[in-house]
């Protein structure tokens, strides 16, 4: 998972060059333990090791979470203009490296039956991806109480009503609970 974290984050190079590091560690410091011909090839592998940490790969630009079908990324004017429109708008603030958020998608967000459910509630789907810290949704974060992610807000069409902040955790009853408030 750190792997996969570190190819999305910095590039698949960078990956590649994390996994190859941990096997040559791992070698080295198995064969360090052996003769002296064992010892030298232990200390090759783990100078290896230490000259592949310093790889860095191009990061890439992924389409993510915002390359889904009716998923628009988030940004405080795109929100205001949907919100000033009277668009119901429900705001995921994610992050690859966050768990929490990866299973609260598969098991609930990203189902088929959800999709229908924002659809038919007229609902826009919203992402904030702070895999890369983002200061204005660090801000965002702050703005609805919160010190960290997942974080699950949901607007209603009228700009009088409060935000309803969602848990952390995610049920399917809690967002069809919560889709139903919005409906037009």
């Amino acid at each position: 998972w750190l792997l996969w974290v570190a190819g999305k984050q910095s590039g698949v190079d960078t990956m590649a060059a994390a996994a190859a590091g941990l096997v040559m560690l791992a070698l080295g410091l198995t064969l360090i333990r052996g003769g002296a011909t064992a010892r030298v090839v232990g200390l090759i592998c783990m100078v290896s090791a230490v000259m592949l940490g310093s790889v860095r790969g191009d990061a890439t630009v992924s389409i993510g979470k915002g390359g889904r079908d009716g998923i628009v990324a988030w940004s405080p004017e795109r929100l205001q203009t949907l919100r000033t429109q009277g668009t119901p708008v429900f705001v995921d603030v994610t992050a690859d490296w966050c768990i929490t958020c990866l299973a609260n998608e598969q098991a609930v967000l990203f189902t088929d039956e959800m999709e229908l459910a924002f659809a038919d509630a007229g609902v826009t789907y919203m992402v904030a991806d702070w895999t890369h810290y983002d200061a204005a949704i660090g801000e965002f974060v702050r703005q609805h109480g919160r010190n960290g992610i997942p974080l699950y807000v949901l607007y209603a069409g009228d700009l009088q009503t409060q935000p309803v902040i969602l848990p952390q955790l995610l049920t399917r009853s809690i967002m069809m609970d919560a889709l139903a408030s919005v409906r037009r």
